[in-house]
């Protein structure tokens, strides 16, 4: 659960606040690629779109709710020394190690 990876519900309604002010303009209710670049301030480039793909498990190219707390709290939560392997954990597609 959420709670136990330390996310109270204070920060739950402000990361639900960033979800919906991010794709209010989103046809279906759901976060695209563009969405999440502009929240992050991110150019869209193939790295980008890659760590996108990594987030969005359900549909492949939309962030349900859960999938973007997920990933944002991930990526805010980590120290800066394991922000690389973190990294190269969500790009290694096959799991090669490599």
């Amino acid at each position: 659960s959420l709670g136990s990876q330390g996310l109270d519900k204070h920060q739950a309604a402000e990361l639900y606040h960033i979800y919906t002010v991010a794709h209010h303009n989103s046809h279906d209710g759901l976060m695209h690629a563009k969405h999440f670049n502009s929240l992050l301030r991110l150019k869209s480039s193939t790295f980008s779109e890659l760590m996108f793909s990594r987030f969005a498990l359900t549909i492949p190219d939309r962030l349900l709710l859960i999938e973007f707390i997920c990933a944002l709290w991930n990526f805010l939560s980590f120290h800066v020394h394991m922000m690389a392997p973190y990294m190269f954990f969500l790009c290694d597609k096959e799991n090669t190690g490599k």
